[in-house]
C-alpha cells in the first residue's frame, strides 16, 4: 500500500529513491498481530523526529495494516514492513519544506530459515561500517554497507556476517544485532556511532537483566570476539539466532549455544519472539 491505497509504485522524484531519505520498520506479524508494536512505532517516530520527518499517527499505520490483512491470504506468520519517506521533492539534497511524506506498508511471506537443527554459520565481514552519531541507532533507508556485507555472506555460503566499524569495533550483523557470551555474561556493542538499536536487542537486554543475567553494553573488538564462548544474533524476524560455527581467516570455531537456546526458549514461552 502507498499512502493508504493499494499500489506498488512511487514517483521517481521520491526522496527515498534519490537519497534514501526516510526510515523503516520490519515487524513480525503473528496471527495477524504485529509483535512489539509499541516498540516499533516508538522507534519509527523517534527516527522521523531525528530526520525532521512528519510521521503519520499510529491509527493511520494500523488502518493500513487492517486493509492489508483484509486483502491478503490469512497466514500464521508474515513480515510487515513500514516505510516512511520524506516524499517527492525538487532536485538537490536540501529538503523541500512543502514535500508531503510518503508512507508504504508491505506484507510479505515469512522467510525460510535454516532451522534450529541445521548449523548456523557466521563469518567476519571485510566491509566496514561508517561512524556517524547523527544517524547511529536509526533504521534509516541508507543501507549500502549492509548490502555489501550481505553480499560477502552470500558468497561465503554462510547465514550471517559480523560487521565492524572503521576503527575495528564490533557493531552488528548485516541484518541483526550481535551478542557475545563471555564467562556466562552477555555483552553487546555500544551503538553510539554506528548500527541500529534493534527492537529485539532491547527485549533481550531488558529480559536478561530481569532474569538475573548480567548484561553489558561496551566497545568490543576482535579480542572479545576471540575470547567469547558463544555468540548470537537478534532481530524481529529471527528472534534469537545462536551461531554454531564462526568461520574466520585462521579457521573455524565451534561455539556453545546453550545460553542462547535458553533465552530463546524462555522468550518463546512468553510470546516475545515469533
Amino acid at each position: 500500500m502507498v499512502d493508504g491505497d493499494r499500489a506498488n509504485v512511487v514517483f521517481c522524484t521520491d526522496r527515498a529513491l534519490a537519497y534514501g531519505d526516510g526510515v523503516f520498520e520490519t515487524i513480525a506479524l503473528v496471527n495477524a498481530r504485529p509483535q512489539h508494536w509499541a516498540r516499533h512505532f516508538a522507534r519509527l517516530t523517534e527516527g522521523a523526529t531525528r530526520l525532521f520527518l512528519t510521521c503519520p499517527t499510529e491509527s493511520v499505520w494500523l488502518s493500513d495494516l487492517d486493509k492489508l490483512l483484509a486483502w491478503g491470504i490469512p497466514r500464521p506468520r508474515a513480515v510487515l514492513k513500514l516505510l516512511l519517506s520524506r516524499g517527492s521533492g525538487r532536485r538537490g539534497y536540501a529538503p523541500d519544506p512543502s514535500a508531503i511524506p510518503t508512507r508504504i506498508a508491505q506484507l510479505t511471506d515469512w522467510p525460510v530459515s535454516p532451522g534450529r537443527q541445521a548449523p548456523f554459520i557466521a563469518i567476519e565481514c571485510e566491509t566496514p561500517l561508517g561512524r556517524n552519531p547523527a544517524l547511529a541507532g536509526l533504521k534509516h533507508l541508507n543501507r549500502l554497507e549492509q548490502v555489501l556485507g550481505a553480499r560477502e555472506v552470500a558468497l561465503a555460503g554462510a547465514h550471517e556476517g559480523i560487521m565492524c566499524d572503521v576503527e575495528g569495533n564490533l557493531i552488528a550483523g548485516t541484518r541483526s544485532n550481535l551478542f557475545l557470551v563471555i564467562v556466562g555474561q552477555l555483552w553487546t556493542p555500544l551503538l553510539t556511532h554506528s548500527g541500529i538499536a534493534g527492537v529485539m536487542r532491547g527485549v533481550v537486554l531488558e529480559c536478561a537483566t530481569a532474569w538475573g543475567i548480567k548484561v553489558h553494553e561496551a566497545n568490543l573488538s576482535a579480542t572479545e570476539l576471540a575470547g567469547c564462548e558463544a555468540l548470537f544474533f537478534t532481530n524481529s524476524i529471527l528472534g534469537i539466532q545462536p551461531v554454531h560455527a564462526l568461520h574466520q581467516k585462521h579457521g573455524v570455531r565451534e561455539l556453545d549455544c546453550a545460553l542462547a537456546e535458553y533465552l530463546c526458549e524462555r522468550l518463546r514461552r512468553e510470546n516475545l519472539v515469533p
